[in-house]
């Protein structure tokens, strides 16, 4: 009887864990729609640096002793934590807000998927670990498919060299996120959960700074209406706090690689919120795009260890 509830609880758990992965998915799928909405509204450079205040304001009072008390460890390893803020809160997001000027929502998390081929390229060319057989199938089906979308499905445009800015700005920021994965799995062990996104948000939110600065005298004012402002609050609490902590949980119960697999979710989420919420039409060949970068990067991703080069 102990075994049965043993089982039965471990099975519950799985499922807990299932369950807050598709919940992160879905409200990142959001940050698109968020994008696209408010693009015409609010600068991207100030959109991000709105959201990472949101989130640090939350955060804040829940995780600042913590983060006091390992302040030796964010100085011993400043650059580290200085290159993984900069990719992850001050260019990644920032990115796709810029790259929702010229491109639609379900673009964005088409190519905001690659990101793990980008991971295959890294450890092959920078750690010498060799492409299996199935990565350089799922390679090949990734690239067919975002060149496909980036020429909207007509490959003539290729001789003439006119994609959507916004699509390769998507590309830079799924690279930029690659990097940002691979070495946040490389973290002193000492600094996890709450105290590093806190210290990680606090230094990207001074990067951002300078950016801004920028871009507000390019661009001056800008007005912020109460829909808008829900809207960040979305992002910043919901996108930026709540979310990594779901995923945490998720990674803890049912791993990296399963939780991963269910981010692969997160273009359906993006097509049906685009479509509900801001009257974007979809294409067939569109969604032919998403289904074949899909299933190269769930191919891609099929062995569970490559083997390195000798």
């Amino acid at each position: 009887m102990f075994t049965l509830l043993e089982r039965l609880n471990a099975r519950q758990t799985i499922w807990l864990g299932v369950l807050a992965a598709i919940v992160t998915t879905a409200i990142w799928s959001g940050n698109f729609i968020v994008a696209r909405a408010l693009n015409e509204q609010i600068p991207p450079v100030a959109l991000a640096l709105l959201r990472w205040t949101v989130a640090l304001a939350c955060l804040l009072p829940f995780a600042s002793v913590s983060l006091w008390r390992l302040r030796h460890h964010f100085k011993t390893h400043f650059r580290y934590f200085a290159l993984l803020s900069f990719l992850g809160v001050t260019l990644f997001n920032t990115l796709i807000y810029w790259a929702s000027h010229t491109t639609s929502a379900l673009n964005m998390s088409l190519l905001a998927i690659t990101f793990p081929i980008f991971v295959i390229l890294i450890n092959r060319f920078v750690y010498g670990q060799a492409i299996v057989a199935t990565k350089l199938f799922g390679l090949v089906l990734v690239l067919f498919g975002v060149i496909t979308l980036l020429c909207d499905a007509d490959w003539s445009l290729l001789t003439q060299l006119e994609f959507a800015t916004g699509d390769l700005l998507m590309l830079v920021a799924a690279f930029s996120f690659a990097v940002y994965s691979m070495m946040l799995a490389k973290r002193p062990s000492e600094v996890s959960g709450a105290p590093l996104q806190l210290g990680c948000f606090i230094i990207g939110w001074f990067m951002l700074l300078p950016f801004y600065g920028v871009e507000r005298a390019l661009v001056g004012d800008y007005q912020i209406d109460s829909q808008a402002w829900l809207s960040i609050l979305y992002i910043g609490i919901a996108a930026s706090l709540i979310s990594y902590l779901l995923w945490g949980y998720a990674i803890s119960k049912i791993g990296a690689e399963q939780a991963g697999f269910i981010y692969y979710l997160l273009p359906l989420f993006s097509a049906a919120l685009s479509v509900v919420l801001l009257g974007e039409t979809i294409h067939g060949w569109e969604v032919g795009c998403g289904l074949i970068i899909i299933v190269g990067i769930l191919v891609s991703q099929w062995p569970k260890h490559a083997k390195k080069k000798d």
